[in-house]
């Protein structure tokens, strides 16, 4: 068919809403055999940024072709960045299900998981990405969240001294700061804050560090008012 190939060609250059439009004329009806048609245009609506219009088109691909590993993937991928978590977690299950260690997707499963606050369902994903990932800053961090999400302090303080001790980069100078505040160590946390401040490149740096488990120290009780009061102090002071 003139239009497929065209709408097929337009894709692979990147004119997605064309091809959406051509991919349209096409009238893909809900069988089997126009699975295909339908993947593709989930995927170009992803590629333009319509991912709730991309997860529709992916679930109905999906329900034609069960079996397709490559529409299982994009509709985990495009949930997760809608920030569907239940939906996404879905289907990464799935993949998990044919390729258990896979350290993207165990990753991408543990952010769902705090999406959905299920923290300490989170905690055996998170075990396993920093056993698999031991080098990983991100994994570690991660651990550390879930084990303070779920009351465990101790452990979490251990994992963020023992980040500091390999790296005393701006984020983990933050985040043992932020831990400090939270145990009522206020003079030890001011020290980790300054720190930061000094290695961060620029205010934004800084700020973004400070700044990026916000939603998190707020469920354990260290709240916005009292971190803007810590952010204001320590720039004050330096400025």
């Amino acid at each position: 068919d003139d239009t497929l190939a065209l709408a097929e060609f337009m894709m692979r250059r990147g004119e997605y809403h064309d091809a959406i439009t051509l991919f349209g004329h096409l009238n893909p009806k809900e069988r089997e055999e126009d699975s295909d048609i339908w993947q593709k245009l989930g995927f170009c609506l992803q590629k333009i940024g319509e991912s709730k219009s991309a997860i529709k088109m992916y679930l109905t691909a999906y329900q034609l072709n069960p079996n397709s590993k490559w529409t299982i993937q994009h509709l985990a991928q495009t949930a997760f960045d809608a920030q569907d978590y239940a939906l996404a977690l879905q289907y990464i299950d799935m993949i998990l299900e044919e390729d258990e260690d896979n350290l993207k997707w165990l990753s991408r499963k543990a952010e769902c998981m705090f999406g959905l606050e299920q923290y300490t369902d989170s905690l055996p994903t998170l075990y396993k990405v920093a056993y698999l990932d031991e080098q990983s800053e991100k994994a570690q961090e991660m651990l550390a969240w879930g084990l303070l999400m779920t009351g465990n302090r101790e452990k979490a303080t251990k994992i963020h001294e023992e980040l500091m001790e390999q790296n005393p980069s701006v984020r983990n100078n933050i985040n043992l700061a932020h831990l400090m505040v939270l145990k009522g160590e206020i003079q030890e946390a001011y020290q980790f804050y300054n720190a930061a401040y000094q290695l961060a490149k620029d205010e934004e740096e800084f700020r973004n560090a400070f700044w990026e488990w916000k939603i998190y120290l707020d469920k354990i009780g260290l709240n916005v008012d009292t971190l803007q009061l810590l952010f204001d102090t320590v720039r004050m002071i330096k400025s």
